[in-house]
C-alpha cells in the first residue's frame, strides 16, 4: 500500500507537473521563442498576444501574431493559428497534425522608395551560409486537414508617385492529406478574392515526394484598369474598363531525371468589356467586347505553347491623323531602341520555345478613322472587318494563310486571302473591291485642289504583293470606276465617266509605276468653259504647288504611266466660249475613237485616232502623235471639221468680224507640229454658201470691209477656200493661240479687201495692174480695147459673186481733159470753115478775126513779121485758150465715161445691170501708175 501510495503520489505529481509546464511553461516559452527567433532569423520585430498550449491534447494556439518590417511598416498579421498534433503520428514515424487553422493572416508585400522589396534580405545569402546537402529528404509530415479562412493581402509600391496599392482578399485555403510521405496525397483548395466580385479557385491534389501537384485553377472578375495603373503608369493611355478570367488545368511533377515539369492543358482566357480612352479623357479610342483564348496548352521543360484559337469580336477603334500628320496612337507606343539586350540566359543554355496558335481571329470588327491634315477632314468608318489568320508558328518564315473582309463606308467592300509571312514581312493576297464610294476621299486628290467629286464608286480585283525588295508593293489586276463625276469651277459636272475599266493594271511603289494594258472610257464627259476674262475651267482645276496643302507629298518628277490602249466610246463634251461678244456654246457627242502607247516617259510617241459630231451636223475626226512626258517637244496631229453649221458660230463671227452668220457649212482641216516648243500650225477652211447676217451691235470688227472679202474669196460655186499658216512659241508667256490664228486671218481678209479688184483680176489672169482704174484717152468716152476686155472679163467674174456690187464713178481730168476739148473744138471750127475756104492759114485768120476782132488779127500779125510759123500757133494758141469749157461739159464727159464702162461690163455674160451702181462725175483722185489714159475708177461694195 505504501508503495502504491507513492506511485501514486508521484504519478500525480508528474501530472501536475506535466500540466504545469504544458499550460504554463511551454506558453511563455515559445511567446519568448518567437519574438526571439524574428530577431535572430528575420531580422525583425514580431509581438504575440498570446500562446496557448494543452498538453493533453497537444493543441496549440497562436493568437495575435504581429510582424513588422525593419522600418517598422505592417509586415504580417494573423488573429489565430491552431495546431492540433496527433500521437498516432508515431506509428508512421511522422510528424502528423489532425487539423491546422489559420485565421485572419494579413501579410504585406511592399516595394520601398529604392524599389527593392522590404524584404529581399531574407533572400540575400551571406558568405557564412552553408549549402544545404544535396538530396536531403523532407521531415516525414502529415496534416490531415489544413485551412485558412479570411485571408488578405496587400500589395504597396512605395516607389511611385502616388504610391500604388493594391489590396486582394479574403483568402479562404482548404488542404486535405498534405504529408511529405512518399507516394502520399491529398486534396487542396483554395478560394482568393481580389476585390468587386473577383476570385481565384485553385483546387487539385498534391503529393509532396515526389513533387507532384494535379488540378485545376480559375480565375475570374479580374479588374483589369487597377493592373495596367501599375504596369504602365505613365503610358497616356488609360485602361478605362475591362475585366478578365482564365482557367486551366494543370500538371507539375518531378519526373524521373530530377527536372520540374509543367503541363498546362485545355486553357483558356477571355477579357470582356475592355475600354482604352486617353488619360486627357474624351471617347474611348479602343473598345473590345470579348477577346477569347480557347484550348491552350503549355508544356515545360519540352518548351512548346499551342493555342488552338484567338477570338476577338466587335472590337471598334477610333483614329485619327492630325495636322502634323501625326497618327493619334504614336504616343501610346516607345519608340523603338536600337542595340542588343541582355538575355536571362546564353543561347545555347536555353531551350528555344516552339509556339503554335491554331487559328487568330478578329469578327464583327469596326473603326473610324479620321484624316485631319486635310480640310475638310476625311472621314472612313470601317465595319464588319473579318481578319482570319491560321496556323501561326514561332517560325516566322513559314507562310500564314490569311483572309480578311470589311465593309467601307458602309456600301465598299473589301476582301483578301492569301498568305502573309512575319520575316521578312511579305504578303501575297487576292485582293477584291467593291461598290467603294470615292466622294470621301476627294481632298486626296491633291493634284486637282479645286476638284470635288461629286460621285464615282471603285472597284477592283487582283493580286497584291508587298515585300522588301523592289518594288516593295506590287498590285496586278483590274480597276473599273462607274458613275464618275467630278464638279469643279462653278459646275456641278465638269468631267464625268459612265464607265471607266482599266484591264492588264500594273501598279508599283518604290518605284511608284502604273501600266495599263487596255482602259476602256465609256460615256465619259468633260464641259470647257471660257469665261468672259478668257479663262478656262479646266485650267483651274489643275494643281499649283502654292494651291497644294503644305502636308502634300508632291512627287519630284512626272508620274511614271504607261497606257497601252484607251478606247473611248460614245464620249461628250460640252463647250462654251463667255469671252466673246455673244456667248457660244455648243455639244460635241458622239465621241469614238482610241489612243495607243500613251506614256509620260517613253521616247515613242502615242497615236491618237477620235471621231465624233458636232451639234446636230457637223463631224470631226482627228489623229496623229504626241509625246505625253513633253507634249511641247514634239507633237504632230490633225484634226479634221466636216458639216460644221456655220450660223453657230456666230459668236465668233461676231467677234472677230463684227457680223452675225446668216447660213452657210464650214470645213476644217488642221495640222498642228510643235517641235522644240515652236508651234507651226496649217489650217485649211472651207466655207461653202457662207452669207453675212446684220452687224452686231457693239462689236468693233477687224476694221475691214468684212462682207467684200468674203465675197472676193468665194468662188463660182459659193466656196471660199483658204490656207492659214500660224506660227510661234508656244511657250512663250506672249503666245495667245486665237490671238495668232485672228491675226493671220485677219491679214488674210485685209489683203483681199484692200485689193479687191487684185482678187479678182487673179481669177482670169491679170496681172497686178490697178484694174479697178478704167483708162480714158483725154477728152474721149469710147473704151480703149485694152480696157474694154478687161472689163468683159471682169463682168464674167463679178456675175459669180452675187453679194457684190459695182459703183462706177466717171471721172476728168480738169487738165489734160479740158486741152483735148479745146483741141476737139477748134478742130470741129476748123472742119466747118473748110467747105468754103480749103486753105488753113486762112480759116485760122478768119476764126481769130471772129474769136476776137479784125484788128487784134493785124497787132498779132505785127509781132512775128518774121516767123510766119510762129505766127500761126500763136494763133490756134489763142483761141484754145479763149475756149471755155464749162463744168457742165466735164460734168457730161465723166457721165459719159461711166456710161461706157457699164455698157462694157454689163454686156452679155457679164454683171447684172442690176448690180451697178453709177455715181455722179468727179475729177481724178489718182492715175494709173505708167498711163496717159484719164482714169475713171470702179468700186466694189458688199453692204459693208
Amino acid at each position: 500500500m505504501r508503495r502504491l501510495r507513492i506511485w501514486a503520489i508521484t504519478t500525480m505529481a508528474a501530472f501536475a507537473l506535466y500540466a504545469l509546464v504544458g499550460f504554463f511553461i511551454v506558453p511563455k516559452i515559445a511567446h519568448s521563442q518567437i519574438e526571439k527567433q524574428a530577431r535572430a532569423l528575420l531580422h525583425r520585430e514580431a509581438t504575440v498576444s498570446r500562446v496557448r498550449f494543452n498538453p493533453f491534447t497537444l493543441a496549440a494556439v497562436v493568437e495575435g501574431l504581429n510582424l513588422k518590417d525593419r522600418d517598422g511598416a505592417e509586415l504580417f498579421h494573423l488573429d489565430s493559428l491552431s495546431a492540433d498534433f496527433q500521437v498516432s503520428g508515431i506509428l508512421r514515424r511522422a510528424f502528423r497534425f489532425r487539423e491546422i487553422v489559420v485565421l485572419g493572416p494579413q501579410a504585406v508585400a511592399r516595394i520601398t522608395a529604392d524599389g527593392r522589396l522590404s524584404i529581399a534580405d531574407l533572400f540575400e545569402k551571406s558568405a557564412d551560409d552553408k549549402p544545404a546537402a544535396p538530396g536531403s529528404p523532407l521531415p516525414r509530415a502529415l496534416v490531415d486537414h489544413f485551412m485558412v479562412r479570411g485571408g488578405a493581402a496587400k500589395f504597396v509600391d512605395e516607389s511611385r508617385t502616388p504610391a500604388f496599392v493594391e489590396a486582394v482578399g479574403p483568402l479562404d485555403l482548404e488542404l486535405h492529406g498534405l504529408t511529405t510521405i512518399p507516394d502520399e496525397s491529398g486534396d487542396h483548395a483554395i478560394t482568393l478574392g481580389l476585390g468587386e466580385g473577383a476570385r481565384i479557385r485553385w483546387s487539385g491534389r498534391q503529393t509532396v515526394e515526389p513533387l507532384k501537384f494535379v488540378g485545376k485553377v480559375e480565375i475570374t472578375n479580374i479588374r483589369l484598369p487597377h493592373l495596367w495603373e501599375y504596369l504602365a503608369a505613365t503610358n497616356p493611355l488609360m485602361l478605362r474598363d475591362g475585366k478578365g478570367d482564365l482557367t486551366c488545368s494543370y500538371d507539375i511533377h518531378k519526373g524521373a531525371d530530377g527536372e520540374l515539369a509543367v503541363d498546362i492543358n485545355d486553357a483558356g482566357a477571355a477579357v470582356r468589356d475592355l475600354a482604352v480612352r486617353p488619360r486627357s479623357g474624351g471617347d474611348d479610342w479602343l473598345t473590345v467586347p470579348l477577346i477569347e483564348v480557347v484550348g491552350a496548352e503549355v508544356h515545360w521543360p519540352e518548351a512548346r505553347a499551342e493555342v488552338q484559337t484567338i477570338r476577338v469580336k466587335g472590337p471598334r477603334a477610333l483614329a485619327w491623323l492630325d495636322k502634323d500628320q501625326v497618327v493619334s496612337w504614336k504616343a501610346a507606343f516607345p519608340a523603338a531602341t536600337t542595340g542588343a539586350t541582355a538575355s536571362a540566359a546564353p543561347a545555347s543554355e536555353r531551350k528555344p520555345w516552339t509556339a503554335k496558335i491554331g487559328a487568330f481571329e478578329i469578327v464583327e470588327a469596326s473603326a473610324h478613322v479620321e484624316d485631319r491634315s486635310f480640310q475638310p477632314n476625311i472621314v472612313v468608318d470601317v465595319t464588319d472587318v473579318a481578319l482570319k489568320l491560321l496556323n501561326l508558328t514561332d517560325d516566322l518564315k513559314a507562310p500564314i494563310p490569311a483572309t480578311l473582309s470589311a465593309r467601307i463606308n458602309g456600301a465598299g467592300e473589301a476582301s483578301a486571302s492569301g498568305t502573309v509571312v512575319a520575316d521578312p514581312p511579305t504578303a501575297d493576297l487576292d485582293v477584291a473591291l467593291r461598290s467603294l464610294d470615292l466622294k470621301p476621299f476627294n481632298p486626296y486628290a491633291i493634284h486637282f485642289p479645286w476638284a470635288d467629286i461629286r460621285s464615282g464608286t471603285a472597284e477592283a480585283s487582283g493580286k497584291l504583293h508587298v515585300g522588301n525588295g523592289s518594288p516593295a508593293i506590287k498590285f496586278d489586276g483590274a480597276v473599273t470606276l462607274k458613275d464618275f463625276q467630278i464638279a469643279g469651277a462653278g459646275l456641278d459636272r465638269i468631267v464625268a465617266c459612265d464607265r471607266a475599266a482599266a484591264e492588264g493594271v500594273s501598279v508599283t511603289v518604290f518605284p511608284e509605276k502604273i501600266q495599263i494594258a487596255k482602259l476602256e472610257l465609256d460615256g465619259a464627259f468633260a464641259d470647257v468653259n471660257i469665261d468672259s476674262d478668257g479663262n478656262v475651267n479646266l485650267k483651274q482645276i489643275f494643281v499649283t504647288k502654292e494651291a497644294v496643302p503644305a502636308t502634300a507629298v508632291i512627287p519630284s518628277e512626272p508620274l511614271d504611266l504607261a497606257i497601252r490602249s484607251i478606247a473611248i466610246r460614245n464620249a461628250t463634251a460640252e463647250f462654251t466660249d463667255e469671252s466673246l461678244i455673244l456667248p457660244f456654246d455648243t455639244k460635241i457627242h458622239s465621241i469614238n475613237g482610241s489612243i495607243k502607247d500613251l506614256s509620260t516617259k517613253a521616247a515613242a510617241a502615242a497615236r491618237l485616232n477620235l471621231e465624233g459630231r458636232i451639234a446636230d451636223t457637223g463631224y470631226f475626226k482627228s489623229d496623229g502623235t504626241l509625246h505625253v512626258g513633253a507634249p511641247f517637244a514634239s507633237t504632230d496631229v490633225g484634226v479634221l471639221f466636216r458639216g460644221v453649221n456655220m450660223p453657230e458660230l456666230t459668236p465668233y463671227s461676231a467677234q472677230f468680224a463684227g457680223y452675225s452668220i446668216a447660213k452657210g457649212v464650214l470645213d476644217v482641216d488642221v495640222r498642228y507640229r510643235i517641235e522644240d516648243g515652236r508651234l507651226v500650225g496649217e489650217h485649211r477652211v472651207v466655207a461653202k454658201d457662207l452669207t453675212l447676217g446684220p452687224k452686231v451691235e457693239g462689236a468693233t470688227g477687224p476694221g475691214l470691209p468684212v462682207r467684200l472679202a468674203i465675197a472676193l474669196l468665194k468662188d463660182k460655186d459659193g466656196k471660199i477656200d483658204l490656207q492659214i499658216p500660224i506660227e510661234g512659241t508656244i511657250d512663250s508667256p506672249e503666245f495667245n493661240y486665237n490671238a495668232v490664228f485672228w491675226q493671220a486671218f485677219k491679214t488674210i481678209l485685209g489683203s483681199v479687201a484692200k485689193a479687191p479688184f487684185l482678187a479678182i483680176g487673179r481669177l482670169f489672169g491679170a496681172g497686178k495692174e490697178d484694174l479697178e482704174l478704167v483708162g480714158f484717152a483725154a477728152g474721149q468716152t469710147a473704151l480703149p480695147a485694152p480696157e474694154q476686155e478687161k472689163l468683159a472679163k471682169m463682168g464674167a467674174e463679178l456675175s459669180q459673186k452675187t453679194e457684190l456690187t459695182l459703183e462706177v464713178e466717171g471721172r476728168f481730168d480738169p487738165v489734160t481733159d479740158v486741152d483735148a476739148i479745146r483741141r476737139m473744138r477748134l478742130e470741129q471750127r476748123i472742119d466747118t470753115k473748110r467747105e468754103g475756104t480749103p486753105d488753113l492759114e486762112a480759116i485760122l485768120q478768119a476764126l481769130y478775126s471772129e474769136t476776137f476782132s479784125p484788128e487784134r488779127l493785124e497787132a498779132e500779125r505785127q509781132k512775128f513779121p518774121a516767123d510766119a510759123a510762129g505766127f500761126y500757133d500763136a494763133l490756134r494758141a489763142r483761141l484754145l485758150a479763149a475756149d471755155d469749157v464749162s463744168q457742165s461739159a466735164l460734168d457730161d464727159l465723166a457721165r459719159a465715161r461711166s456710161a461706157a464702162i457699164v455698157a462694157a461690163i454689163t454686156a452679155p455674160g457679164g454683171l447684172d445691170a442690176s448690180r451697178v451702181k453709177i455715181l455722179d462725175p468727179a475729177t481724178i483722185k489718182r492715175k494709173k501708175q505708167g498711163s496717159e489714159l484719164v482714169p475713171s475708177e470702179m468700186t466694189l461694195t458688199a453692204g459693208d
